[in-house]
C-alpha cells in the first residue's frame, strides 16, 4: 500500500458523508426496502416504453392435445413464416403433419440410441433402460451426449 490510511482520513470521509443529506435518504431506503430495491432507478423504468412492434401474422393454431410436442409446433410456425416471406404460397391453407415430423424425430433419437448401445462393451438391462429413458421421452427435448 502506497499511502497509509490515518484517523484524520477516516474523520474527513465520515464528515463528508454526514454533510451530504442524500446519504441519509439512501440509508433509510436500504433499511426499509433492501439494497436491491433501493438500487433500482425507478425513473428509468418509468421512462421505458413496454411496447414492441413485432407482430406475428395470424395463422392456424394447432392444438397439441397434451402431446408435449411444442418444439414441433413452434417449428411449424417458423417454417410458415419463412414460406410466407419468401414465396407466393397461401400459407394459411397449408397444413403440416405433426405425426410425420414426430416420426422422424423419434427415428433420429432411436438412431443415436442404437449407435450408443452398440458401442458399449457389456450391456445390461439397466444400462439399456437408462439409455432409453435418457434419449427417448414423451417430451420434446432431445439430449445428445455422444460423439459426432
Amino acid at each position: 500500500m502506497e499511502k497509509e490510511i490515518k484517523l484524520d482520513d477516516i474523520e474527513f470521509f465520515y464528515n463528508q458523508y454526514q454533510n451530504n443529506p442524500k446519504n441519509l435518504e439512501i440509508e433509510h431506503g436500504i433499511r426499509k426496502y433492501g439494497i436491491l430495491k433501493s438500487s433500482i432507478d425507478q425513473q428509468k423504468i418509468d421512462e421505458f416504453q413496454f411496447q414492441f412492434n413485432i407482430e406475428t401474422p395470424d395463422t392456424k393454431i394447432y392444438d397439441q392435445l397434451g402431446s408435449h410436442q411444442c418444439n414441433i409446433y413452434a417449428f411449424f410456425r417458423v417454417i410458415k413464416d419463412i414460406l410466407r416471406n419468401s414465396s407466393e404460397l397461401d400459407v394459411n391453407s397449408l397444413d403440416f403433419s405433426a405425426n410425420y415430423i414426430n416420426f422422424y424425430d423419434k427415428f433420429e433419437k432411436m438412431n443415436v440410441l442404437y449407435n450408443e448401445l452398440i458401442s458399449i462393451d457389456s450391456l445390461s438391462l439397466e444400462i439399456i433402460n437408462q439409455k432409453v429413458n435418457h434419449y427417448i421421452g414423451s417430451y420434446g427435448t432431445f439430449i445428445f451426449v455422444g460423439k459426432l
